[in-house]
């Protein structure tokens, strides 16, 4: 019997509480806190500066969502009136925990007749009413940016039983950059603004109560009201979509057949005296693929083939662990002499914004357990 192991968010409903605030002194670098989730994050940084022609649209790389977005004098903004505008990256993916989101804001060049809000997003791509949703916003209408905003949905309510928190800039401003970053717990949104542009964070504030709501998608956009301007964005500092490890032999979850760990990170033990690890590199974009993926320490000169599927398992099967149903299987390889191998070309089978899962099989006789065959640990990542 094959069991399959369904993959969520398992966070006990945490009591939602009040808002943090720290206005940090001036000339402090701050740092964001956001930190890597090994279970659920999937990484893909992005980075776009907008140095291209005026546009109707944001360009091929971005979804609107909602309103209008355009490109006008190297920059993102909207259409000016009172209009929510909301885009979402076409490439760029990350579960929330781990996202560290940037951009710079400005004021509308008429130098402020009317509310506007540059914001980053983060959740589900299909409802403007379900994503984590941060924004600075010119709330007086005078040309100032003063007030930073926490809401679930565009403009929509708040988190965790508490209602829509708004808290106001210790030093107001025409413009500056904005990072969006959260604590390692999965419950807060972390928001710095650097006011004077200088490339110091110096205002820090919180929101606490996530883990009362979601879960939330994996998609990063940026919205704005009216003909607020963004630039330079980025997400994870535009680090390349590599993807993340997962579904080990080396105790930490299933336990392997007959007990033979491998080490740390790796598969179960295999007859080369560890498990067969396997990482991925380069960027897993449909569009530019550099995405492959690399086996170490498996038995040497032995078949074996990479296989791809969209479920993640963790089932125990001849001397190793499934970590994913096989929807997919690419031809058969070899270990070369140091029991390594690698392939790339998996872009080809994947659409962009599909999560895939990915591991490697190969023949393992003289095991102890007697399966014949092993896997390595499995690797995850969304095109």
């Amino acid at each position: 019997m094959r069991t399959f192991l369904t993959l969520a968010l398992l966070a006990a409903p945490a009591a939602a509480q009040s808002q943090i605030v720290d206005v940090s002194q001036p000339g402090q670098q701050l740092t964001p806190v956001g930190g890597p989730n090994t279970a659920l994050s999937v990484g893909a940084g992005a980075t776009d500066d907008f140095n291209r022609p005026d546009s109707a649209n944001l360009g091929p790389a971005w979804t609107e969502r909602l309103g209008d977005h355009l490109l006008a004098s190297n920059q993102g903004t909207g259409t000016s009136g009172f209009t929510n505008h909301w885009s979402t990256h076409n490439t760029a993916s990350s579960d929330y925990v781990s996202a560290v989101a940037e951009l710079d804001f400005f004021n509308q060049p008429d130098g402020g007749t009317e509310v506007v809000y540059v914001a980053c997003t983060f959740g589900s791509a299909v409802s403007a009413a379900d994503n984590i949703f941060v924004k600075v916003q010119d709330n007086s209408q005078d040309g100032m940016f003063d007030t930073v905003f926490f809401y679930r949905g565009i403009n929509g309510n708040g988190w965790g039983g508490v209602q829509p928190v708004s808290v106001p800039l210790a030093t107001p401003t025409t413009q500056g950059r904005m990072r969006v970053s959260f604590s390692p717990d999965g419950d807060s949104a972390i928001c710095e603004i650097d006011t004077n542009s200088d490339g110091t964070y110096d205002e820090l504030i919180t929101k606490d109560g996530l883990l009362g709501t979601g879960p939330y998608g994996t998609d990063i956009g940026i919205g704005s009201f009216g003909d607020g301007a963004f630039d330079n964005w980025s997400l994870n500092g535009g680090v390349a979509n590599s993807g993340n490890a997962y579904c080990f032999g080396d105790g930490s979850g299933a336990v392997c057949p007959c007990a033979a760990f491998g080490g740390a990170g790796e598969g179960c033990m295999s007859t080369s005296g560890t498990g067969a690890t396997l990482t991925g590199s380069g960027n897993a974009d449909t569009g530019s693929d550099s995405f492959q993926l690399d086996v170490s320490g498996a038995p040497a000169n032995k078949p074996g083939l990479f296989f791809q599927g969209v479920n993640m398992l963790s089932n125990p099967a001849g001397d190793g662990i499934l970590c994913s149903n096989s929807s997919l299987r690419y031809a058969v390889n070899s270990t070369d002499a140091a029991g390594n191998v690698t392939q790339s070309g998996f872009g080809a089978n994947a659409v962009t914004g599909q999560t895939l899962n990915y591991q490697y099989w190969y023949r393992d006789t003289g095991n102890p357990c007697g399966g014949g065959f092993n896997f390595s640990n499995g690797w995850v990542v969304t095109w």
